[in-house]
């Protein structure tokens, strides 16, 4: 119990002195547009950066749900144009075909309107990576992918990396690499890294050595 309460003690310290600015709200029994919109313009100038987990909790005031959330992102869009703070948009993705291969869900697979995504001015889309092997246990390999990017353009590139269930963060490494076959990942080779991959680390023996998804 004392081990207990001093980690406890310091994951306090640390929230103090490095997360003093972050702050939670809980959605009460109204969550629409206009209660986000009330929030964003409230705290424009108490924050760098709002995050919304996830658009789908959010109350629609329409009888037809897609075009609710169309008008939902819509507003969200806006108002972050407005005050020019960058909002962070979780969103569900439909159920996917399990005989579909694809490494990664596309940009047309957010649950409801499509809209959501083309309004949207980045879109970062993340996959459980089965088959690739982790390279310890506690791990989860997972494949990341940026299709849409509005001011420097999206990416074929696809990167695996590992969430550590203990910690509960994602590693700071990474490997880049392209989806050449519906489900196989391949590591892309030294001289292809681009300059800006600065985490990039080529595949290890033994780690993620099983590259097709169909497997």
């Amino acid at each position: 119990d004392r081990y207990v309460h001093e980690v406890e003690d310091e994951a306090d310290e640390m929230f103090r002195k490095d997360y003093a600015t972050l702050f939670t709200y809980y959605r009460g029994s109204v969550f629409n547009a206009e209660t986000i919109r009330f929030l964003l313009l409230a705290q424009q100038d108490n924050a760098d950066l709002f995050g919304i987990d996830h658009i789908h909790y959010g109350d629609v005031d329409d009888d037809n749900e897609n075009r609710g959330f169309k008008h939902l992102v819509k507003v969200i869009r806006d108002i972050s144009i407005a005050i020019g703070k960058p909002v962070l948009l979780v969103a569900h993705l439909r159920k996917l075909d399990k005989r579909r291969k694809a490494l990664l869900p596309s940009m047309d697979d957010f649950h409801g309107s499509s809209d959501i995504g083309n309004i949207s001015t980045d879109g970062i889309l993340l996959a459980p990576a089965w088959s690739m092997s982790a390279s310890r246990p506690g791990v989860s390999p997972t494949f990341f992918g940026i299709p849409k990017a509005r001011d420097v353009g999206g990416t074929r590139l696809v990167a695996l990396c590992e969430y550590d269930w203990r910690t509960k963060s994602y590693g700071d490494s990474y490997t880049l690499g392209r989806e050449e076959k519906p489900g196989e990942f391949q590591p892309l080779p030294t001289a292809a890294v681009p300059f800006w991959a600065h985490h990039h680390q080529p595949l290890s023996a033994g780690s993620g050595a099983t590259t097709n998804g169909g497997v």
